[in-house]
Order: C-alpha cells, then structure tokens, then sequence
C-alpha cells in the first residue's frame, strides 16, 4: 500500500462551455410572455434516470427575458466524483414550456444535451433532459431558491494566492500557496505571518481551514494506492496559534472545508455533497446530504452551515437538514476568478477569491440572515 501526501489540493478547473440550441415550435402569442416580462431565478434540485442506475443534482441558474431564457447550468452525478457538465444555457419558453439544447453552429459539439421542461407559477421547473453521451435520460425537478445580495463593507487586495480563511476569536488566518499564514486584524490591518513546519522543515498550509476555541485545524490531502486501486483521503492536523502541530488524525475521504459548530468539527467531502460531523479525535459520528454540486467552503454559525460555490459564485446558507434556505450573490461572482474561502467573525463573514495565482482578494460582506 502506498500512501502520497500533498502539501496543498487544488480543486479541478472543469470549465466547459456549452451554449443552449433553441428548439423551434409553433408562435402562440396568446400563450407566449410578455416580450418585456423579465426575471431571474436560481434553482436547485435532483434527476432520477428510469431504471434508478445513475442520479445526482441539477443546478440551474436562469434569466428569463419575454421568450428567451438564458443561463447557466451544473449536472453533477452521483456516479462522479466532480462535476460533469457545466454549460451556458440560451433557449425559449412557450407559456409554461421550457426548451434548451446545445448550439451547435457556434461550438462544434459532438453530442446532444437537451432539456424540456414546465415552468410553474413559483417559477420552479419540472421535466427531462437528454445527454447523449451517457445515453442519459433523467427525469428532474428543480425548486427556486430565495436569493438576496451580500452587502460590501470593504475589501483588501492580496499580492498572494489564498487558499483558505479561518478566525481565531482575534484575527483572521489567510492560508496563502506560498505556504505560510497571514494574520489580518478585522480592521484589515495585518498583524504577523505564522510558519508551520511538516517533516522536515516543510512549510505547510491548508485549503481548509478553522478554529475551535483552542486550536486551528487544517488537513493535509493524502492519495493511496492500495492493489491497484486510488482514495483520496485527508489527515486532519491540529496546530497551535504559535504554528505547532499537536495531533493529526486520518479521516477516509477528502476535505472540501471545515468548519466548528461548538462541539464537533464538520468536513465537506469532495467526493460526495455531503457533510460530515466528527469529533475532535477522528470518529465519523453523522453525515449530512446537502445537493449543492460545488461548494468549496463551509462556515458554521448560529445554526446554520454556510457555503460558497465553485462554478456558480454564491453563499448558500444550508439548515441543519442539508436544506438549501437562502442564496446570495457575492461580488466578483460574474468575473473569471476562483472562490477560495469563507469565515465568519462574529459580525460579518470574509469571502476571498483568486483573480490568478499571484494575487487575490478578501472582502469583508454583511448579509440580511
């Protein structure tokens, strides 16, 4: 058995552009919108193929304008461990239809992807789509979530990748890729830079990050082969404000974000939409389903786990259940940039993101809870 360990994990850059094909049909103007009707929806829902042999979470994130609609779309399986389709929609609606399909005069795609689909008066959608890959034929519902805008305090801009955010009662930690920790008051002043040492006098950062009163815990992404076969797994490593490592512990999947609700520590897993609880030697004690096909972060507070997306740039706030309850839009999340942690201080949460790998930015946001 071979164990490989990583000194940073970085999330699969999976960008696939796909554009809408409009299906025709017959004009209606008794049951066609108003041409100046004009809303946007973000929905979240799941897909069943027939047989039950493949399922997973449709995502779709909608503006519709008269009869046009456009947006995006993530199709995650539960087969697959990330993501597998990622596409642009542009498409029409008749009354209640909805229809989409890949356009196929600007990308020369080589296969078919095409959704139908009825619109209620909530706004949610209900219907089937074709992947003609996978030969996939799934049936889905997708129900609209409540959005809301996070208010900007302020921002600092970072001459360094950052790779995860964590508060420690006082300051906030900024695990950076040049593998050192910045400390940031929450004035945005900066107070000192911490070093924490692996074997060998490695310097080590985490792209999951939190305190739990005491101490700050990271994790470590470890790869075994075991007969032929791969897991990607994490070992859980506790450290002091000082940078000392004073226990680690191996939990058998990989980390997405951590978080602490007061007693336990929460894991998102990579590898499955799921949260999972564990306590602070490595015993699993409960997962939770969530549906969301690309967080990269979590926070907890007050109750509720927080999440910001990958592909579609938000902060989710998710009940204990797992149920999505509220969206916000976050700035920078129609740019090219790449979220890469969340916290919460007390009063307000910090959202960082990557503009490239030399440089990123924090913002300090309010949101209405």
């Amino acid at each position: 058995m071979t164990m490989v360990r990583h000194n940073t994990v970085h999330l699969p850059l999976i960008f696939v552009a796909f554009l809408i094909f409009i299906q025709s049909g017959c004009e209606d103007n008794a049951s066609n919108p108003d041409p100046a009707e004009s809303s946007k929806e973000i929905l979240l829902g799941s897909y069943e193929k027939g047989d039950q042999s493949d399922g997973g979470v449709v995502m779709l994130d909608l503006e519709y304008s008269g009869s046009s609609v456009t947006g995006r779309a993530i199709i995650r399986s539960r087969l697959n461990e990330y993501p597998y389709l990622i596409v642009h929609l542009k498409g029409s609606r008749q009354g209640e239809a909805v229809q989409l399909g890949l356009d196929t005069e600007r990308i020369p795609y080589q296969y078919e992807l095409t959704i139908q689909a009825t619109r209620d008066l909530a706004g949610d959608l209900a219907g089937t789509f074709f992947y003609s890959i996978d030969s996939l034929s799934a049936d889905f519902e997708c129900a609209v979530l409540d959005e809301d805008a996070a208010a900007v305090d302020t921002f600092v801009d970072m001459n360094v990748s950052v790779l995860g955010l964590a508060f420690d009662d006082d300051n906030i930690w900024i695990s950076t890729v040049s593998a050192d920790h910045i400390l940031m008051n929450t004035d945005c002043s900066f107070e000192d830079t911490v070093t924490v040492l692996m074997w060998q006098g490695a310097h080590w950062t985490s792209d999951a990050l939190t305190w739990n009163g005491t101490h700050l815990w990271g994790h470590l992404p470890v790869t075994i082969s075991d007969g032929g076969e791969t897991r990607n797994e994490s070992e859980i490593e506790k450290f002091t404000r000082e940078g000392v490592i004073t226990d680690s512990f191996g939990i058998p999947f990989r980390t997405g974000g951590l978080a602490y609700d007061g007693a336990d520590l929460w894991s998102l897993s990579t590898g499955s939409d799921s949260l999972f609880r564990f306590d602070t030697l490595g015993t699993i004690l409960e997962g939770i389903e969530i549906g969301l096909p690309d967080l990269v972060d979590i926070e907890y507070e007050d109750g509720f786990f927080w999440g910001i997306g990958w592909f579609m740039k938000r902060l989710y706030k998710i009940d204990p259940s797992g149920e999505v309850v509220r969206v916000y839009h976050l700035p920078g999340e129609t740019g090219i940039i790449f979220p890469s942690g969340i916290v919460y201080d007390g009063e307000h949460f910090w959202y960082s993101f990557n503009t490239t790998y030399l440089d990123a930015r924090i913002y300090k946001i309010t949101v209405v809870q």
